[in-house]
Parts: C-alpha cells; sequence; structure tokens
C-alpha cells in the first residue's frame, strides 16, 4: 500500500468481507473506519426498506388499526433484520479484532474490546425497554454500559497504528503495511 496514496473506500470494503474470518494480522484506521461507515449505510438502507414495506403491508390491510391482524410482514422484517445485522456483525467482528490488536498488539486487548462492545450493544436495547418504564432502576447502568462500551470501541480503533522497529533495528514499520511478499492486488474485482 502507497501511503501517499489512500486506497479506495470500497476497496476497503471488500478487503473487510473478503478477511470474514480471519482474527489475526492487523487492519489499518482507514479499512476499519471505511468498512464500518458502508456497513451502516447498508443497514440503514434495510431498516428503511423494511419499515417501507411493513407500513405499506399494513396501509393495505382490511382493518389498518388493528395491527395484529396480519402479523406476517412484521415478523418477517424481525427476522430479515436479525439476518442482515449478523450478517454485518460478523465480519465488522473481526475486523475489530484486527483493528485493535494493530492498536494496541495484544490479543487480550483485542478480545476485550469486542467483548466490551457487544456488552454494549447488548445494552442499547434493554436501555430503550427500560426507559419505557418511568420507574426502572436499570435504566441508568443500561446506559452507562452501552456508553462505555461503545465508547472503550471507538477510542480504541481510532487509536494511530502502534509502530515496531524493523529486524534490523534501522527504521520503523508500520504493522498495518502489507507484508513483503504477499500480493493484495491479484483480486480480480479490484482492478
Amino acid at each position: 500500500m502507497n501511503s501517499d496514496k489512500p486506497e479506495g473506500a470500497l476497496r476497503l470494503y471488500r478487503r473487510g468481507w473478503r478477511s470474514t474470518c480471519q482474527y489475526s494480522g492487523t487492519a489499518s484506521r482507514h479499512e476499519f473506519w471505511w468498512f464500518t461507515l458502508l456497513n451502516f449505510a447498508v443497514f440503514l438502507c434495510a431498516t428503511s426498506t423494511m419499515t417501507l414495506l411493513v407500513g405499506f403491508a399494513y396501509s393495505t390491510s382490511s382493518d389498518p388499526r388493528d395491527v395484529t391482524a396480519d402479523f406476517g410482514p412484521f415478523f418477517g422484517a424481525i427476522v430479515a433484520m436479525f439476518v442482515i445485522v449478523i450478517a454485518l456483525l460478523v465480519p465488522w467482528t473481526s475486523l475489530l479484532v484486527r483493528r485493535a490488536r494493530d492498536a494496541t498488539a495484544s490479543n487480550a486487548v483485542a478480545y476485550g474490546v469486542v467483548a466490551i462492545g457487544y456488552v454494549g450493544l447488548a445494552a442499547l436495547p434493554l436501555t430503550l425497554a427500560s426507559s419505557l418504564q418511568s420507574s426502572d432502576p436499570l435504566t441508568p447502568w443500561f446506559l452507562l454500559a452501552a456508553v462505555l462500551g461503545w465508547s472503550t470501541v471507538v477510542v480504541v480503533s481510532a487509536l494511530p497504528t502502534r509502530e515496531q522497529k524493523a529486524p534490523n533495528g534501522n527504521h520503523v514499520v508500520s504493522r498495518a503495511e502489507p507484508q513483503p511478499g504477499k500480493c493484495e492486488d491479484d483480486d480480480p474485482w479490484a482492478r
């Protein structure tokens, strides 16, 4: 990778999908954040589409006021969104592990960041559900877990690449750079 010319967003996004099951190695900040941004855009498009489809299905039902009359579209949208979220989270998790390893050089920290991030992810719907009940004493704790979990993910992902000395000790090598002899340009779709 030439440091003078940044890689394209779509190329980094494809690289993130190609390395879905790769938990070893590192990932640059550009790779992580472009993948995260484009995954979020895909999620928003999918959510908007599902919302429109469910709204259309309910507006054309026999009794639009009775939302329990036709539960099929709503259930189908929930199942589809669950599949989409899992499909987007699997490659993002491996990319987060590689990004945390690149920033901290520690496997324990990398997997810890993922665990804390998923605690934050699980706390988001719990925060929303408990806020609907005005007397629920757990709401601030769920909110705190969500904020701390996602703050940890953002801070570690934003850290610069940790640099290390080359074997000859003369210069500093970035760990996010491709290794000599490993060519990532062999992808026919990248041309």
